[in-house]
């Protein structure tokens, strides 16, 4: 089998498939510059309480922005939960489905074949990987080893550049938590960390001081070279550490990509194309882009259950005769 795709989706937890699913279906620019309106109005916190206006609208838009955001939650997880409940490997056939629609490629109809599959699942990552050579503008087309190795580091990058924004109190915070992750490590990951970010010893002041200074970005590429599919489990809880993200099953290198593209709903120009009815055209268009960029953070996860998930020829038989079921769902 040549497809990473098509040993990672197979071997993937059904949590995990359903979380990205429904955040795919998420990738929406309507509503994600309507949450981003409401975070942006969120700053009416500051207002002065004792101008009786001001209080009013402070009070309308702090309970409105509250219950939209419940609502939602509360709706993604009933989504998730749904999907999570379909009959084994229906999640993978669905998540498939949704790479197939992005690229405009045709998911087979009734019994399918290993072989067929694997074809397929090899085009799809022979796009995806032309779309990621351009995107980063590299000179050759790397294969997924050399878009994993990419990847991760610049999760790296990520994660200084959110530590930076944090306040003295949530570094702290998310100092401790690194901490603790770092401590798990193997010896031998342990102390090719130290020695990557050039540490007399791991500690949260000699840890801030090199993600602030800015050496950690070359230290941390270093070592996710040494460590490999280590470094994306570690880097992976680190930026959680950092984003305060609980309650996911998501690696938190699904959301790097994800969360880079969502920055254009702070541009100025969006909003007024928004604001003024341009809205459909922006969310046609910007919806697909979002899709592809939070599909690097899948095939990297794709990448990694490929490589370290143990599976059986009887998996991959099952998910395989799950197609016919799987068209009730998948359509």
């Amino acid at each position: 089998m040549k497809s990473l795709l098509l040993s990672g989706i197979v071997k993937s937890d059904p949590s995990f498939l359903a979380e990205s699913i429904v955040l795919w279906d998420e990738m929406s620019l309507i509503k994600k510059t309507f949450k981003s309106i409401l975070v942006k109005a969120g700053k009416t916190a500051d207002w002065d309480e004792s101008n009786l206006a001001k209080k009013f609208i402070k009070d309308l838009i702090g309970k409105t922005s509250k219950g939209l955001e419940k609502d939602f939650e509360d709706k993604m997880l009933l989504k998730v939960q749904k999907i999570t409940y379909n009959p084994p490997f229906v999640p993978q056939w669905l998540l498939l489905k949704r790479m197939c629609d992005l690229f405009d490629l045709t998911l087979p109809k009734g019994e399918v074949t290993r072989t067929e599959m694997d074809r397929l699942c090899t085009k799809i990552e022979g796009i995806f990987l032309s779309d990621f050579a351009r995107s980063e503008k590299l000179d050759n087309q790397t294969d997924m080893a050399g878009f994993f190795i990419i990847y991760t580091q610049k999760m790296a990058e990520t994660l200084i550049s959110n530590f930076s924004k944090l306040s003295k109190e949530k570094q702290d915070q998310s100092l401790d938590a690194m901490l603790e992750k770092i401590k798990d490590l193997p010896q031998e990951q342990n102390e090719a960390f130290r020695s990557s970010l050039q540490l007399d010893e791991i500690t949260r002041d000699g840890l801030r001081k090199a993600i602030l200074a800015g050496s950690a970005s070359f230290g941390l590429t270093s070592y996710v070279s040494f460590a490999g599919f280590g470094a994306y489990i570690l880097l992976s809880k680190m930026i959680a550490s950092v984003a305060g993200i609980v309650g996911l099953t998501l690696p938190f290198g699904v959301f790097t990509s994800a969360s880079s593209l969502l920055a254009v709903l702070s541009s100025p120009l969006t909003m007024i194309l928004f604001l003024s009815g341009g809205g459909f055209f922006l969310e046609k268009r910007t919806a697909k882009e979002m899709q592809k960029e939070f599909l690097k953070g899948l095939m990297s996860q794709m990448i990694f259950s490929a490589k370290t998930e143990e599976s059986s020829w009887k998996e991959m038989s099952s998910f395989l005769e799950a197609r016919k079921v799987a068209e009730i769902y998948v359509r």
